[in-house]
């Protein structure tokens, strides 16, 4: 029995399983195509210091809103910070200035 056909026959929680138990240094990464084009990539260091830059500016005016968001990032925000809606606030909020700065021409 090949490989391929031992994975076909698992569920995807079987493989999963599997997946989070198997050793990085049993990974095969040979199928793997080498990345050429880094357009679009940012280091990390520079997004920290976009993400301090959004952090030092003044309070902007800010609108109360109802908005529905997935458990898990309300989780990880309470998780990591006390003053987690203001963190999700600048979260999106540098993703705003990311992305306007991406697409200006």
């Amino acid at each position: 029995m090949t490989t391929k056909n031992k994975f076909s026959e698992m569920s995807a929680e079987e493989r999963l399983k599997l997946l989070v138990e198997m050793p990085d240094e049993e990974i095969d990464y040979s199928d793997i195509p080498p990345v050429t084009d880094f357009t679009g990539w940012v280091r990390l260091s520079e997004i920290n210091k976009e993400f301090a830059a959004v952090i030092e500016q003044p309070e902007s005016e800010k609108v109360t809103v109802n908005l529905r968001l997935n458990k898990e990032i309300i989780d990880f925000f309470k998780e990591n910070s006390k003053r987690y809606q203001s963190k999700i606030n600048e979260a999106l909020l540098l993703l705003v200035r990311q992305y306007k700065k991406s697409h200006t021409h």
